[in-house]
């Protein structure tokens, strides 16, 4: 999940308002550092996105949920961008793209992508 905050005039970033998060299965919601993609999240991240084909992809069942604020946008207009509250008297504005992997059996899901990814 990823939470864009911006100065709606200048479409520029407002630090500390903006975040990207992971939330595993069995583990705690974590924090993402901006910089490179730990194995995990690029490997969920590939998959959610429909890049990987064949061998690459989990054998579970699972079914890919959510959607970007561009897709949200496209479906309802207005819909993608909404407002933060003010920081410091500054107007923000922000959207949130959020997806999720869902499985009649979460764990062997969970266990699967750990293996593929190369984590543990």
């Amino acid at each position: 999940m990823s939470l864009t905050a911006y100065d709606p005039d200048t479409h520029d970033p407002v630090p500390g308002r903006t975040g990207h998060w992971l939330w595993t299965r069995g583990d705690a919601l974590r924090v993402l550092p901006a910089g490179p993609t730990d194995p995990l999240s690029a490997y969920v991240d590939e998959v959610m996105c429909g890049v990987l084909g064949g061998e690459s992809l989990p054998d579970a069942e699972y079914q890919v949920g959510g959607a970007t604020a561009g897709f949200r946008d496209a479906d309802r207009p207005g819909s993608g961008e909404f407002p933060l509250a003010r920081q410091g008297g500054q107007e923000v504005a922000a959207y949130l793209d959020g997806h999720g992997l869902y499985a009649r059996n979460p764990d062997a899901l969970v266990a699967e992508i750990r293996r593929l990814a190369g984590v543990g």
